[in-house]
């Protein structure tokens, strides 16, 4: 299957290792944010240890098949990512502005 032109981008909420190689298997290319808890234990460098190094410094690893790869980085202008991330960051914004209580019912 081919990705037809696609690139998607998530925020940390939706972002896993397991989707990241899901989609790629699926010939998705995909960016996100992603949560330590997630990261499977990735021995990347600790927050510290990136916050000491100058502005871009960055530790990176890859899965044995180079298809997922996990960055720490130390730097708020990453253009790529910044760029297309936007347009989550605007979508959370509107969907949050729109949100309304929907009443539930619980059953059991």
């Amino acid at each position: 299957m081919s990705c037809q032109g696609f690139k998607l981008f998530f925020d940390n909420y939706f972002s896993s290792i397991h989707l990241f190689l899901y989609l790629t298997e699926q010939g998705y290319p995909a960016t996100g944010t992603i949560q330590s808890g997630r990261s499977k234990k990735c021995p990347l460098k600790s927050r510290v240890d990136i916050k000491k190094q100058l502005r871009g410094g960055y530790d990176y690893r890859t899965d044995s098949d180079n298809k997922v790869s996990l960055v720490r980085w130390k730097d708020n202008k990453v253009a790529y990512y910044n760029k297309n991330m936007g347009g989550v960051d605007k979508m959370d914004q509107l969907i949050a502005a729109y949100r309304t209580r929907i009443r539930q019912e619980k059953w059991w």
